[in-house]
């Protein structure tokens, strides 16, 4: 696994461009888990153009107030105190300078092309004729390890089979 501070840039010469956005991580008391999330993201075919840091965690941790990255991408660590998922993503929000906001956790590893393929989805939702002004697209991505797309495949599998 590449650590944060030396994923290199790499440019992907196949894929269009990406809209610029904010990646939002919370985080509480696991910092080893975030930096591992953090540098699979920064690992990616594609990266933010910025990642923010929530930290809820008990005690501040020095390593997670100084991650750099060669890539461009800029990395901004929140310290708060408050606690509870939903006044992290929140704080991330309030402090995200793009319009364009994905979330995930600090428990993640993400492949490769995760981080692309969720901004393009929302890219093209966005330009939809069917939102209205003002509504805001969504899009989610569950990362899944093999063992447990196996497994979720198979029970949805089963299960519609059983409707039918």
């Amino acid at each position: 696994m590449p650590r944060v501070d030396d994923a290199a840039a790499t440019p992907s010469p196949m894929q269009p461009s990406l809209s610029p956005a904010s990646l939002i991580i919370a985080t509480r008391n696991r910092p080893d888990r975030l930096k591992a999330a953090a540098a699979s993201i920064l690992a990616g075919e594609d990266v933010p153009a910025e990642l923010i840091i929530v930290d809820q965690s008990d005690a501040r941790h020095p390593r997670l107030s100084c991650l750099r990255t060669a890539r461009l991408c800029g990395i901004r660590y929140l310290r708060t105190r408050s606690v509870g998922l939903s006044r992290a993503n929140n704080r991330g929000v309030v402090a995200a300078r793009h319009d364009l906001l994905v979330f995930t956790h600090d428990d993640v590893l993400a492949p490769p092309g995760w981080f692309g393929a969720i901004v393009r989805a929302l890219s093209r939702s966005r330009r939809a004729p069917h939102l209205a002004a003002g509504d805001a697209p969504y899009a989610t991505g569950v990362i899944f390890g093999a063992l447990e797309w196996l497994l979720t495949h198979r029970m949805l599998r089963s299960r519609s089979a059983d409707r039918f």
